[in-house]
């Protein structure tokens, strides 16, 4: 097996065929593969000697370094300051950078703007550093993975899509203003997207705020659409989440424009509708005051 991968990988292609041939007819061992290898290696190194075309690299002087060759005259060389081919005197000497503010050179050649684009540009994995949020953007109920049961799962507000290929089951959000996914269900994927840096503030519908590592662009599929959209990914082991825009785009919710008259709701209404749970066991015979404790947590539910 090392044998053949040895064959196969030669760069020497009348090599690689005789040792083919050879092969072929009789089994030869690895080691003669080897030294085979080595003494035709040795063979072309010692004509090469002797015909004189070895090339050997000597290292040049500085001065050598910036000589131009004889047909170019003039001492011409590219400006890593203004990005231009010109002699010893730049453009860019003495002048503003647009981009920070820094002398002696111009803004397509900023250092300091090349920095940020490689900063920007991180894999899920890499992300390690907070992000210090400005803009505000609200969105549901974040769950956790392990508390979705398989009733809950079969709701019509959890839907299963194909995000770059893989299946990820969403909670369709109609309260949230952007998408959110966690870092944990992008790590299971086999090639991961890539996410850049994000100033945003993302508050939950209880005011939390929500640890958002980044952005980063997904294609979403759904039976009738195929679309690319922007998801934050959050380090919260919590379920994905569609947002409304998007849930109307891949066509999994729809406005229905109907108008009704509600009844008007009365307490004899309110008797009437849920008379089991004004009876029975439990009533209670006469108004009862409920005061909560103090430093109680009050939880909000989101109305749908």
């Amino acid at each position: 097996m090392l044998r053949d991968k040895l064959i196969q990988g030669l760069l020497d292609k009348a090599l690689k065929e005789r040792l083919i041939r050879e092969t072929s007819k009789k089994a030869r061992a690895l080691q003669e593969v080897v030294s085979e290898c080595k003494t035709t290696e040795n063979s072309k190194v010692q004509a090469s000697v002797m015909k004189e075309k070895l090339t050997v690299n000597a290292l040049k002087n500085f001065k050598n370094y910036w000589k131009q060759s004889i047909n170019n005259q003039k001492n011409e060389f590219n400006c890593t300051q203004c990005g231009k081919k010109h002699e010893k005197k730049c453009l860019a000497f003495g002048t503003k950078c647009r981009n920070c503010d820094g002398r002696n050179h111009w803004a397509k050649m900023c250092r300091t703007q090349s920095k940020r684009k490689n900063m920007a540009a991180r894999r899920v994995n890499a992300i390690e550093e907070k992000n210090k949020n400005s803009d505000t953007i609200s969105i549901g109920e974040l769950k956790s993975v392990n508390e979705l049961d398989a009733k809950e799962t079969n709701c019509v507000w959890y839907e299963k899509i194909l995000v770059n290929k893989n299946a990820v089951m969403f909670k369709l959000d109609t309260g949230s203003q952007v998408n959110v996914i966690p870092k944990s269900e992008l790590l299971k994927w086999v090639e991961k997207p890539l996410v850049r840096n994000c100033k945003i503030a993302v508050l939950d519908y209880s005011d939390n705020r929500v640890p958002i590592l980044g952005e980063c662009y997904l294609n979403c599929e759904t039976k009738r659409y195929r679309k690319t959209y922007k998801f934050l990914v959050t380090s919260l082991n919590s379920c994905p989440i569609l947002g409304l825009e998007t849930c109307r785009e891949l066509g999994l919710i729809q406005r229905l424009n109907t108008i009704y008259k509600s009844p008007i709701e009365t307490p004899e209404l309110i008797l009437k509708e849920f008379a089991d749970v004004f009876t029975g066991t439990g009533r209670l015979k006469r108004i009862v005051k409920i005061k909560l404790k103090e430093n109680s947590v009050l939880h909000v539910a989101a109305p749908r």
